[in-house]
């Protein structure tokens, strides 16, 4: 690893924001500034130290040419700023995220757990909780204690509305939204008693409504929310007809409330949850056909400048999920350095998204599907790479970028998966691959069935009988998965499996020790290939 690192400041600096906003919540908050002035001084001392050890042969060696050694102290010293420079971005991003399992990040001069009702808007997708409650998304403005006393807020909560008082309508982004209840518990959901859309906020009642640029721009997101909710309806109205419609609901647009619990369950049972959860796959097949269109109209530079322009418009229509947004900066930086002539590596481009991406929303930082989409990659171009050497004679060339790419990503998710649920589901290293393929084509078949609505009506029915045979036989594989058994946790004792797969786990990352070292003798040629 360090022959990795040694390459990069940037994976440096990305190391450095996580030791301190995934390390700093385990700190007493008294010994947090203190922690970080000492972990900012020891770089500061290194790069120091750097310095002196490159100035030293000036001085009193300058017979000898040591250029060699002047590169070396001047990239630790360049490795030294970005180590301090990742901590301190990363103490930024910690001190704007919400806590570790906080879902209310709002402030008012009313005690929190007081707050009896909010005023606010809308400020995403509602999403169907497994018990069939809806989880609501609230930007508030203002909020009220059980004395009527009102304050002003800022900031945003999550609302949990039963099942039976959601009502009908068009939920649109922006919309003006007024709730009572009462918390669940302090830090967490606003358990809605009474809600109603449409209401005026107090300021709007006293005729104090925003002018000049403030309206314009309330406006214009208005209008754009109410054009995506539009886009939205008429995509799902067009698919839930149909047997597969849900499925393919919740691959093209991210929403997964039709979707039936029998389906959800196979496809975590089978170990390929992550194919519903939308992310650079679903991205890399929209990029595709822009890119592919888009070279034989107008060329290859205009034509990645539109793709990425409309990769962004996608991700406002579905919601911006941290995985999308990881893939879409991701896509966004490498497109930049294709134009740019700039020379791409793949894991400076993630370190490079991370940073952005946790600066940018430091809340993404605290959900899961955060942390395992960029351990997830982190374990496709470091250990799927070491897997495919070694296991390169023995396996056809077919299968065998698709097979390590699921085992690196699946061994680097493992231990937050098992922390997290306490079960893992190993026969998804086997089945995602051959799975995913098909729901890429599936995917398109959809995209195919709502084209061919717009442009040429006749062509619908066979998209549709296709997606009905694609429906079928992607059930079918995630039914014959969901046989094999599962490695579970239970009570702090792992199963036989569980150990096995840890010992999985550490010979991968013996793999990329030994390949960074350089160790020669004695082990698998895996190791010498750099």
């Amino acid at each position: 690893m360090y022959t990795l690192l040694r390459a990069s400041p940037l994976l440096l600096a990305a190391g450095g924001m996580v030791v301190v906003f995934y390390g700093f919540p385990l700190v007493p908050p008294s010994a947090q500034f203190w922690i970080l002035g000492g972990l900012i001084a020891f770089v500061m001392v290194a790069k120091a130290m750097a310095e002196t050890a490159m100035l030293y042969p000036l001085f009193f060696d300058r017979e000898k040419n040591h250029e060699r050694e002047e590169r070396l102290w001047l990239r630790l010293t360049g490795f030294a700023v970005a180590l301090g420079v990742g901590f301190c971005l990363g103490y930024v991003s910690f001190r704007a995220a919400p806590s570790p399992g906080e879902k209310v990040a709002f402030t008012s001069l009313l005690e929190g757990s007081t707050v009896v009702r909010m005023e606010g808007t809308l400020s995403g997708d509602i999403r169907r909780t497994s018990s069939g409650n809806w989880m609501v998304p609230m930007r508030v403005r203002w909020v009220w204690n059980g004395r009527g006393v009102g304050s002003a807020a800022r900031g945003t909560a999550q609302l949990l509305v039963p099942k039976d008082r959601l009502g009908q309508g068009k939920f649109i982004v922006g919309y003006p939204l007024s709730v009572e209840g009462q918390w669940k518990a302090p830090g967490a959901f606003f358990m809605v008693r009474s809600w109603s859309l449409n209401v005026s906020s107090p300021l709007e009642k006293q005729g104090k409504t925003g002018t000049g640029w403030g309206a314009l721009y309330e406006s214009l997101i208005r209008n754009l929310s109410s054009f995506r909710a539009s886009i939205r309806t008429w995509i799902t109205e067009r698919l839930v007809s149909f047997s597969w419609g849900p499925l393919a609901q919740a691959l093209l647009l991210g929403d997964r409330n039709e979707l039936d619990g029998t389906v959800s369950r196979a496809f975590r049972e089978a170990g390929c949850a992550p194919l519903l959860a939308l992310s650079g796959m679903h991205l890399a097949v929209f990029s595709w056909l822009f890119l592919w269109g888009g070279q034989r109209l107008v060329g290859k530079r205009a034509a990645l400048l539109i793709s990425t322009f409309f990769l962004w418009g996608y991700v406002y229509l579905v919601g911006a999920s941290p995985s999308l947004v990881r893939a879409v900066l991701m896509l966004t930086l490498a497109s930049l350095c294709k134009l740019q002539g700039i020379p791409m590596d793949t894991l400076n481009i993630l370190a490079a998204t991370f940073m952005v991406h946790l600066l940018w929303v430091p809340a993404d930082g605290r959900s899961l599907a955060f942390m395992l989409s960029y351990l997830a990659l982190v374990g496709l171009l470091v250990l799927a790479p070491r897997w495919n050497y070694l296991l390169r004679p023995r396996i056809s060339p077919f299968l065998l970028n698709a097979l390590t790419a699921s085992m690196g990503a699946f061994l680097m998710t493992a231990p937050v998966v098992i922390a997290s649920f306490g079960v893992l589901y190993p026969v998804g290293i086997m089945i995602s691959p051959i799975v995913g393929f098909f729901v890429m084509v599936f995917m398109v078949g959809a995209l195919g069935f709502l084209l061919g609505i717009l442009l040429f009506p006749f062509l619908s029915f066979f998209f549709q009988r296709a997606l009905e045979l694609l429906y079928t036989l992607i059930l079918g594989l995630l039914k014959m998965a969901t046989y094999f058994p599962a490695v579970t946790v239970m009570s702090g004792k792992i199963e036989a499996g569980g150990l096995v797969l840890f010992a999985t786990l550490a010979i991968s990352l013996l793999l990329v020790y030994g390949e960074s070292r350089g160790i020669k003798r004695g082990i698998p040629r895996a190791f010498d290939h750099l």
